[in-house]
């Protein structure tokens, strides 16, 4: 196929990309996690509580932009998946398209990442960047495409902190890189980029470090959290996974540099996350890094697509009923029946709730996510105070400390209280809302973590 029928179908599927990608974000709410880091968007720092800042001026573009609204937090991270789409297309030397169109549609962490803003966008967009990057670099070792790595790896450690995986399972593919002089001066730059980073954890105890090495999960041993990962696994490769472990394996060009590490960081960073999860509890989104790496390998063994489409049919059919289910209307019937997406459907009529509730009083919330959603719908901020419950970025903004002690507020508390008021939220325990002198709030809660 010539290169102009070639980029005449990039461009189309690209169309088809960001139109689903516009129709899922302006038809959906903001999730618990997104309404949180459109707060991390408010006060724009090299760093935050429980994750790298790269979320936050993301979110912040958008909203200049396009306004406090669902498509205003989005609009970034869905220009991000078409730059990730496009990124991959030209790694695998344009060839493949096809392949490459129905895995991005196919696989849900890669989907997700074209219409929510999470982390997991510029982690998606920066890792596609970095393998484009990678390959560069192993045919041709010069400065610019040193700097090409160098910039991708600071992305990755800004997008979230696992991603050093990626470069370690990297490395540890080819360990010749590291007779390379210019491998000596990829890690000078992307030290000196992380530098404001490191400031910024130092100036605030290593808060997010403490976090995710002690405080994140109970640590302990348990077969539950294995399985649990085992599974979510099978969910996001679907019968692809499948696939790809018994049919793919042996087209795979291992005496190839950037094929090795393509391999490394698919399998090796799946392995790797097992390990983990003996101790820890893994989120099934943590693997986007070794969906791209999936990908790549798949696409570069030039595989029909009718094989691909006859293994993947049956969960490109579950993705897309998702996601027009997630274009319904929140009283639409499938939506009533399906409580779990309360989160991103029915919050506006609980935003209402709450303000009709609590009547022009000042609202402080229990867990930062009400918290979040609730500051998102009023677009003004309002504490989160964590009696019972894990920290947050909540924590370092204290906002709490504006209240005066004997102001009367209403608390949006997790826990059953007498004569408090029920608000029912979906799938999880409801919210009771009570109001309160905020220094007695204090005395029968507690102080704040």
């Amino acid at each position: 196929m010539c290169k102009k029928v070639l980029e005449q179908k990039l461009i189309i599927y690209l169309i088809i990309l960001l139109l689903f990608n516009l129709l899922n974000s302006v038809l959906m709410e903001l999730s618990y996690d997104e309404a949180y880091y459109w707060v991390y968007s408010k006060f724009l720092a090299f760093g935050y509580y429980d994750h790298p800042p790269m979320i936050a001026p993301i979110i912040a573009i958008g909203t200049t932009i396009f306004g406090t609204n669902e498509f205003g937090v989005r609009a970034v991270p869905i220009l991000l998946h078409l730059g990730s789409f496009a990124f991959c297309y030209f790694t695998l030397g344009r060839k493949n398209l096809d392949a490459l169109f129905v895995l991005f549609m196919t696989l849900p962490l890669i989907a997700g990442s074209g219409f929510l803003a999470l982390p997991d966008s510029p982690l998606l967009f920066f890792t596609c960047f970095f393998f484009w990057a990678l390959k560069k670099y192993l045919r041709e070792d010069n400065l610019k495409n040193s700097l090409l790595v160098a910039l991708a790896i600071i992305g990755l450690f800004y997008s979230k902190y696992h991603s050093i995986v990626i470069v370690a399972l990297t490395v540890a593919s080819n360990l010749s890189l590291v007779k390379r002089k210019s491998f000596w001066s990829i890690i000078a730059m992307t030290v000196a980029g992380y530098i404001p980073h490191i400031l910024w954890q130092y100036n605030h105890d290593f808060v997010s470090f403490k976090f995710h090495l002690f405080k994140r999960g109970n640590n302990k041993i348990e077969l539950k959290k294995v399985i649990d990962y085992i599974s979510g696994q099978f969910f996001v490769f679907g019968m692809f996974f499948v696939f790809y472990i018994y049919k793919i394996r042996k087209k795979i060009k291992t005496k190839d540099k950037f094929s090795r590490a393509l391999l490394f960081n698919s399998a090796g960073f799946l392995i790797f996350l097992l390990l983990v999860s003996f101790r820890s509890k893994i989120e099934a989104n943590w693997t986007v890094s070794a969906c791209v790496a999936v990908i790549l390998l798949v696409c570069s063994c030039d595989l029909k697509l009718k094989n691909l489409l006859r293994y993947c049919a049956p969960i490109i059919g579950v993705l897309l009923v998702f996601r027009v289910i997630l274009m319904l209307p929140a009283n639409s019937n499938i939506m009533k029946k399906i409580p779990r997406l309360s989160e991103v459907k029915r919050w506006k009529l609980i935003n209402s709730e709450i303000k009709s509730i609590s009547s022009g009083y000042k609202v402080v919330a229990e867990k930062y996510q009400y918290a979040a959603k609730y500051s998102f719908s009023e677009n003004r901020l309002i504490p989160a105070l964590h009696f019972d419950g894990r920290k947050s970025q909540f924590s370092i903004l204290n906002l709490q400390q504006s209240i005066n002690p004997n102001e009367e507020v209403f608390y949006m508390g997790t826990k059953k209280s007498k004569d408090a008021i029920i608000i029912d939220v979906g799938y999880k325990q409801p919210i009771y809302m009570k109001k309160y002198k905020f220094k007695d709030l204090r005395n029968e809660y507690g102080h704040t973590r």
